[in-house]
């Protein structure tokens, strides 16, 4: 970004003012979710092209950031909106009738009733054509002789609530609502140079890149440069749906869409904007996995290993395997094992009224991959 310069600055010359800038103002657990940010920012230009768009989440403790984040998002976010405690009735019309960057600051703030009408928006809001419905009150114009006025009734209104969102609270204990989520944990910061900086009200200024305009300006840059590469980044994005990927189906729909831009933008080689938003995804999906997977579920998935898969197999089968050096009052029953199954998508089907699971090597390999567990 060339200071006075007529042309339109690129999707990586403008990853590198947002990066800098980010990295300038906020004290991150990792420096490279400074460009999942940069990403998610872009992607609020362009999520309609997406089958799916990932929620932001911040979280951290008291004086880390989070609000100071989100005022940042309102700055350069497509058609943003960033509100503490909005009502509910308000986001899901923002969400239908706008399309736009919803933020929401305190997310701990709201209250049990309202939170669970949230929490719809939030949890089915992330993926294109989702609708929520909704009971609302509405007056019906009546006339009976010589009597006229209003009486009272109740409608089931859809609302349509694919929009991107962020958010953020202090904790965030949801985790079907996480499993849609890019969560960062945010962290208080006992850096005065980082500390100091604020979110000017009118400017975006990089001193380091000699970049100074206003935040319309760098709206409209963003803007031009996603519409210039919006056929690339859709290419993109069929490219990675169309590969083999041991990464879960969720996983996919939430880093595809930030990966199609990095791609877009890196004209497909390596680049550091690719390279760490796909190191942050590998490690944050490890993590992940690793607190979701039990330790049974993992005893099961390497016990299967240990079976002729060129055939299928039964719950039994495992718990005979589980049991070999268990004392009786230890052993694992079938149905344990059959649940366990289940967590681990494998597939059956019904014989004689009993579950016969079937699995090829490559699936098992792809299975030990997506939970994080190592591969001969």
């Amino acid at each position: 970004m060339a200071p006075g310069s007529d042309e339109n600055p690129t999707l990586l010359e403008l990853r590198a003012v947002l990066g800098d800038y980010i990295l300038s103002r906020f004290d991150l657990p990792d420096f490279k979710a400074a460009d999942v940010i940069v990403a998610w920012i872009f992607g609020t230009y362009c999520f309609k092209e997406f089958n799916a768009f990932p929620r932001l989440v911040f979280y951290g403790p008291k004086q880390s950031g989070k609000s100071k984040m989100l005022y940042f998002l309102s700055k350069v976010c497509c058609q943003a909106i960033y509100s503490v405690i909005p009502t509910v009735s308000t986001l899901y019309r923002l969400a239908q009738e706008k399309k736009a960057t919803i933020l929401l600051d305190e997310f701990n703030l709201y209250r049990p009733s309202e939170k669970a009408d949230l929490v719809a928006i939030l949890r089915q809001g992330y993926k294109k054509g989702a609708v929520v419905p909704r009971s609302e009150k509405v007056f019906i114009k009546f006339e009976e002789g010589d009597k006229k006025g209003k009486k009272e009734d109740y409608i089931v209104a859809e609302y349509e609530v694919y929009c991107p969102i962020a958010l953020a609270g202090l904790t965030i204990n949801d985790d079907q609502l996480l499993d849609r989520c890019i969560a960062i944990n945010m962290l208080r910061s006992d850096d005065l140079n980082i500390v100091s900086k604020t979110i000017d009200e009118e400017d975006f200024v990089v001193e380091s890149k000699m970049v100074s305009m206003s935040w319309a300006e760098l709206r409209h840059h963003i803007e031009c440069a996603i519409i210039e590469n919006s056929k690339s980044i859709v290419n993109s994005y069929h490219l990675l749906n169309e590969t083999v990927s041991p990464m879960s189906g969720r996983d996919q729909e939430v880093w595809f869409p930030l990966l199609a831009i990095a791609h877009t933008a890196c004209d497909g080689k390596h680049h550091p904007f690719w390279d760490n938003i796909h190191a942050f995804m590998r490690d944050y999906i490890a993590k992940k996995k690793e607190e979701d997977l039990s330790s049974f579920d993992a005893q099961v998935l390497e016990a299967i290993g240990q079976l002729d898969l060129t055939t299928h197999f039964t719950a039994k089968d495992i718990a005979d395997i589980l049991n070999q050096d268990l004392e009786p009052k230890e052993q694992v029953t079938t149905q344990a094992v059959g649940q366990a199954l289940k967590r681990l998508g494998i597939n059956y089907k019904l014989s004689q009224g009993r579950r016969r699971y079937y699995l090829t090597e490559e699936e098992y390999k792809l299975k030990r991959q997506r939970f994080g567990l190592p591969v001969e």
